[in-house]
């Protein structure tokens, strides 16, 4: 197996398709963070909830493959190498923080 081939074995798979089960859990275990009695989500920025938000966002990140780096001021990048080393980045953001 030459070097190209090694590295892509290593490479997780990349899915074609949103596998709807894991993302509502995903989904749901977020929006329990913070959940209060009326329905409604509030975590407040440098709070405890918003940490573990934080916390449950890496750890899902990591489970699919991202490279996880946090910049000077806590933001949360997640990177997943392509096939095409060369092509142009896809990029997308949100806050955990209400």
């Amino acid at each position: 197996m030459n070097g190209n081939n090694r590295a892509a074995a290593m490479r997780p798979p990349v899915y074609a398709a949103v596998n709807r089960r894991r993302l509502m859990r995903d989904l749901n275990a977020l929006s329990r963070i913070g959940l209060g009695d009326r329905g409604s989500v509030t975590r407040l920025v440098f709070s405890i909830k918003e940490l573990r938000s934080r916390q449950l966002l890496i750890h899902l990140m990591r489970q699919a493959g991202l490279q996880i780096r946090i910049d000077a001021i806590g933001n949360i990048f997640g990177r997943l190498d392509g096939l095409a080393p060369r092509a142009p980045a896809v990029l997308a953001g949100s806050h955990l923080d209400t």
